[in-house]
């Protein structure tokens, strides 16, 4: 969202309208798209450091590759004065951090460049954009190359968010909320019974604090 503000504060002359029309030329896997005029509708114009764009994490994934292609097709071949070097870089950065948490690969090598690659994008995110952007899902991320190495094995929520997709697509041939509230249920239901099942888990604990508050990097 704040980058999405910052271009049309930067570039007066570009538009929502014109992320959309750039959207819409990208083919993504799996017959994956942005819902139409994505951005003309989710950005949030209040100019607000506690305002984010309205999406699902799904969606979200698909705007940052998309937002990523436009810096470095559209947006940095123009910016010849460097207005917003920064913020494509910060975007690239996190690109790079959702491409590494959604592979299957826990292996310590690949861990210890996931924490280097979480701690330099938060250091740029905070010279872009300022503290002001801090919230504690970005700070949480801090502890998942600490998470993957105990546990060796990828965890992340991106599967987790797309079974949502199930219960929509029952919806669409069901009617009622009731329903819908049943089906919910019963798949966090078949959730939790696989998080308790005798060794999902090691030895339960907080984790040691990574960075002070308010903070997204150490």
């Amino acid at each position: 969202n704040a980058f999405c503000l910052a271009l049309l504060d930067k570039f007066p002359e570009v538009r929502l309208q014109d992320l959309d029309d750039f959207v819409r030329q990208l083919n993504f896997s799996n017959n994956e798209a942005l819902p139409k005029n994505f951005f003309q509708k989710r950005v949030v114009m209040t100019r607000a450091p506690a305002k984010h764009i309205r999406a699902f994490a799904g969606e979200m994934l698909l705007a940052i590759t998309a937002l990523t292609m436009f810096c470095e097709l559209v947006l940095i071949p123009k910016d010849t004065e460097g207005k917003m070097l920064g913020h494509c870089r910060c975007m690239q950065m996190l690109k790079d951090v959702v491409d590494t948490l959604s592979g299957k690969s826990a292996a310590p090598q690949d861990m210890e460049e996931l924490e280097k690659l979480i701690v330099e994008h938060h250091s740029k995110a905070l010279e872009v954009y300022g503290p002001d952007i801090c919230k504690i899902k970005p700070h949480l991320t801090m502890h998942i190359p600490r998470q993957q190495k105990s546990h060796e094995v990828g965890l992340h929520c991106f599967p987790t968010e797309r079974k949502h997709k199930i219960t929509k697509a029952i919806s669409e041939v069901a009617s009622g909320g009731a329903f819908y509230g049943c089906v919910i249920r019963r798949c966090v239901q078949s959730n939790l019974e696989d998080i308790l099942s005798p060794g999902m888990c090691r030895e339960t604990r907080l984790l040691e604090p990574l960075a002070g508050a308010p903070s997204l990097a150490p």
